[in-house]
């Protein structure tokens, strides 16, 4: 397939995957599990990680109301490798302590409940 490893600051990884003009993406093509992808986030936004995986990606993002600025900008760091992006989505979770929900297209980000 198509493999691209890139190493730099996290803003670089960013502008690599802002979308290009092209169609949609459908749903059948989103979060195939053939599809791998190798990230690493450094100290950035986990809003700004979300949106540009959003962007890049194609999928829907829904914050819930209830996610406070701070909690949209709190700093994440991680790395994944080979990994869906059911996987991807969940380490963003991880390391940002907030609940990240896929449904088809939708993905949806809300405050984990044990917080």
């Amino acid at each position: 397939g198509n493999v691209c490893h890139v190493r730099g600051v996290t803003n670089f990884h960013l502008a690599l995957l802002a979308p290009s003009p092209v169609a949609a993406r459908t749903d059948l093509s989103l979060g195939s599990r053939s599809l791998r992808y190798e990230f690493q986030v450094v100290n950035t936004q986990v809003s700004a990680v979300l949106e540009s995986l959003s962007q890049s990606i194609g999928f829907e993002l829904q914050w819930d109301k209830a996610c406070s600025p701070a909690q949209r900008q709190q700093l994440i760091s991680f790395e994944v490798k080979q990994v869906t992006l059911d996987q991807l989505l969940a380490e963003v979770a991880r390391s940002s302590g907030l609940s990240i929900e896929r449904q088809k297209s939708v993905v949806k980000v809300s405050v984990a409940a044990e917080q």
